[in-house]
């Protein structure tokens, strides 16, 4: 698809060479039976065909004679999109000014239908081109959600904003003026403020990890307060842009032999453009973590520490990597919100059951593959013989801390009263200390 002015140019310059080209085929292939040649001459007709069709697509647009219909769900956003901004007139420039959003980001987004942006900045985005996204959103969240364009009018009015935890959200000190006068207020402001452009999907996504019954409206409060603290934090900070590339994880492994090395999380993911929050979780959620992204798409593993066990952290940590690496830049998610992640009671409950299965376990196996590789498993003697002597021996071979070890054969052999003295218990919180809520 043709994006822009300058891509119309380049095409319209390489259908003339290409009709040159074909034009001097046809000459050789006239009488000819050479079927090199004329299947050079069909395939470069179909060539030539499908630029045509791309540059009258794109002219017909700019006329503004075209009307794209609503979108009826979130996958047909991206290339809508693209086909508003051109029926407005509008350059990639230009839309890029009106939302603060770099060109070339813009740009990137457009040539790959917006794989990689969050859904607050394809809402965002939907909005000033002014395209309907309310039966889209919908359909993805539910039938009480309503166009963005109605949330500060009518939406947040109608929410039921005493669900809130907003005594609790004063207490941890997340608002900090304790003596307003009205809290649900304040709250709400400090709410819309702190979710930015999510507000719209934080409000009315659906809890569908896990079949305990958590708290919807303390998961969203800590949703916000977890973008409260990366915005803050990308504050002034000179954070580099996430690549993708994962050869850097095999460090992180290294690290988890280090004595501090929870402690050294932090740094190391900030290095590769990942911010790292602590936040403390809130009454009735089991919640563990959540990999997010912020408006401007950088993304942010966030835990919890509700379990003081160091094997209870690493696997964590390495499912929220997961969810990044395989998960959030190529689907139209803010992120996920992971509820138990190691599911101890759904392996003594066969009865609970997990909605999205597919991507938890995606997470499980990326975590268990990247901690400790199927090979390297296959040749641990610990697997056997499950004794302290076995697993600190493994640990020290594959250059990784025992209780990662432990806590693998205790999920795999459903069994959590052996190796307790192994999975770290009462070793994680000490290195988190400043966090007055853990425990």
């Amino acid at each position: 698809m043709i994006l822009n002015v300058q891509q119309l140019n380049v095409a319209q310059k390489r259908l003339i060479d290409l009709n040159t080209w074909i034009r001097e085929l046809q000459l050789a292939v006239n009488g000819s039976s050479d079927q090199f040649l004329i299947l050079e001459l069909r395939a470069l007709e179909g060539f030539a065909a499908d630029i045509q069709s791309e540059i009258e697509e794109y002219e017909t647009l700019r006329e503004g004679t075209v009307t794209s219909p609503e979108p009826t769900n979130l996958s047909d956003l991206p290339v809508l999109l693209v086909k508003t901004r051109i029926a407005h007139g509008w350059s990639q420039e230009k839309l890029a000014k009106i939302t603060d959003t770099k060109v070339a980001t813009l740009q990137q987004y457009e040539e790959n239908s917006y794989l990689g942006a969050s859904l607050s900045k394809l809402l965002e985005i939907a909005q000033a081109l002014d395209v309907d996204t309310s039966e889209a959103l919908r359909h993805t969240y539910g039938n009480s959600v309503g166009s963005p364009r109605e949330i500060p009018s009518l939406n947040l009015g109608d929410f039921d904003w005493g669900q809130f935890p907003i005594k609790e959200a004063f207490d941890r000190g997340w608002i900090q003026d304790k003596f307003v006068k009205n809290r649900t207020e304040a709250f709400k402001t400090w709410f819309v403020e702190s979710t930015g452009p999510y507000t719209v999907s934080a409000l009315y996504r659906k809890q569908n990890n896990c079949t305990l019954q958590a708290n919807e409206p303390s998961l969203l409060a800590w949703q916000a307060r977890v973008l409260q603290i990366a915005n803050h934090e990308l504050d002034g900070l000179a954070l580099p842009e996430f690549k993708g590339d994962d050869r850097w994880i095999k460090h992180l492994i290294r690290v988890t032999m280090e004595p501090d090395g929870p402690t050294k999380v932090k740094e190391l993911l900030r290095e590769h453009g990942i911010l790292f929050v602590i936040e403390p979780q809130l009454p009735q959620t089991y919640l563990d973590g959540a990999t997010l992204q912020t408006h401007d798409g950088v993304p942010i593993i966030a835990l919890t520490l509700r379990r003081d066990r160091l094997d209870y952290f690493w696997f964590t940590l390495f499912h929220e990597l997961g969810h990044l690496y395989c998960h959030l830049f190529s689907r139209l998610n803010n992120g996920f919100i992971d509820l138990d992640v190691l599911r101890e009671e759904k392996l003594n409950d066969p009865s609970i059951s997990t909605v999205g299965d597919e991507l938890e376990a995606e997470a499980d196996n990326f975590a268990s593959e990247w901690l400790i590789h199927p090979s390297a498993w296959d040749t641990c003697l610990s697997r056997i013989s499950a004794s302290h002597e076995a697993v600190s021996a493994d640990a020290q071979r594959l250059n990784i801390h025992p209780s990662i070890i432990a806590g693998r054969i205790r999920y795999e052999q459903n069994n959590y009263k052996v190796l307790n003295e192994l999975v770290g218990h009462g070793q994680l919180w000490r290195h988190f200390q400043e966090y007055p809520h853990l425990g």
